[in-house]
């Protein structure tokens, strides 16, 4: 063995997964296991509240119409209840994002949970990463 500072260092450290890929130990996906439930149900929750955000944005848009026909006041004839429910509906789908990178984040952990290998624990903490 030489003490040459130029060299490549050197390494023990050997793949071991199912597919070439090291494994990740079982506390780790126990962890990760525990909150996948959690993670899925918030998830649900966020595509639940994205949809009741649409259907209040159809019916402000529908009541904004409806009063501005009805009255002839000039804040309802201006369009403020549309603007209301194009509001709401933009932020509707700014809800789906998220709830939709919670939802590929407890499937990652699912496969985590069935092969055990690194590079399903790196596709579940990208898709944490980008929540």
């Amino acid at each position: 063995m030489q003490n040459d500072p130029y060299s490549t260092p050197l390494t023990n450290v050997q793949p071991t997964g199912h597919s070439g890929h090291a494994e990740v130990s079982q506390g780790l996906i126990q962890q990760l296991a525990a909150t996948k439930g959690w993670v899925r149900f918030i998830s649900v929750l966020t595509f639940v509240g994205a949809g009741l955000m649409l259907l209040l944005a159809l019916g402000m848009a529908l009541m904004g119409s409806f009063m501005a026909s009805a009255t002839k006041n000039p804040m309802f004839s201006g369009g403020m209840g549309i603007l209301i429910a194009v509001i709401c509906g933009a932020l509707a789908f700014v809800y789906i994002f998220p709830a939709l990178k919670l939802w590929k984040y407890a499937t990652c952990i699912g496969s985590l949970m069935a092969s055990g290998a690194t590079i399903d624990l790196e596709r579940a903490l990208n898709e944490q990463r980008s929540f």
